[in-house]
Formats: structure tokens, sequence, C-alpha cells
């Protein structure tokens, strides 16, 4: 039986952690200030918009967008997604919901996706 191996080309995101045992993969890192910026920019708001206190709809929707792939992406917890973003985590469950009702019907949300996790 061969030994299967998991190429870092297949799951984007991934670097070969070598000298082990087994090779083993870890999650590329990413600082929440590089994904919020990509997110911004996309979605052409400021950085300091989003951590405002403003209630515009593409403020928040950014602001549920980046709260929605920390979460699920770079498993990140509610009170540090809370804490960056100067909101409670229950704010945070919220858009974490929102995120994912809105990632099933639009496909706006796929571009500032795929270009954080690429």
């Amino acid at each position: 039986m061969s030994k299967s191996t998991i190429s870092p080309y297949i799951i984007p995101g991934l670097t070969r952690v070598e000298g082990l045992k087994e090779e083993l993969f870890t999650h590329f890192s990413v600082k929440p200030s590089e994904v919020l910026q990509i997110i911004a920019n996309n979605l052409n708001v400021t950085v300091d918009d989003v951590l405002s206190l403003s209630r515009k709809r593409e403020v928040v929707k950014s602001r549920q967008i980046f709260s929605g792939i920390m979460r699920e992406q770079y498993k990140h917890t509610l009170t540090f997604i809370g804490g960056y973003l100067k909101k409670d985590h229950t704010t945070i469950i919220h858009s974490v919901e929102a995120y994912n009702q809105d990632k099933m019907a639009d496909e706006a949300i796929e571009v500032p996706l795929l270009l954080v996790c690429a």
C-alpha cells in the first residue's frame, strides 16, 4: 500500500513543514489587518470605515465578510474577532450567520473570499 501525500498546490494556504517523521502542513499565517485590507479594497470601503461605528450597508457587509472569513477560514474565536472590530461577541455571531446566508445566495462574496483564502 502506498502512502499518499497532500500537495500544497491542491489546498491553498498550506506550507510544507519538513524534517519531521511525517510531512505536516500548517496553515499560512495571515494577519487580520491584511484580510481586512483585501476585503475593504474589493468592496470599495476604507479600513477605517469598517472599524468605525457606521451602519451603512456596504460597511456592515464588509464587517460580516471579515467576521465570517476570520471565523471559518482562520478559526479565530468570536472574542478575538469582536475585539479586533470593537464589537461584542454576540454581534460577531450574528455577522458570521449573516455571512453564511449571504455566501450561499450572493456570488459577490466569492471575490474577496477567493482573494483572502488563495
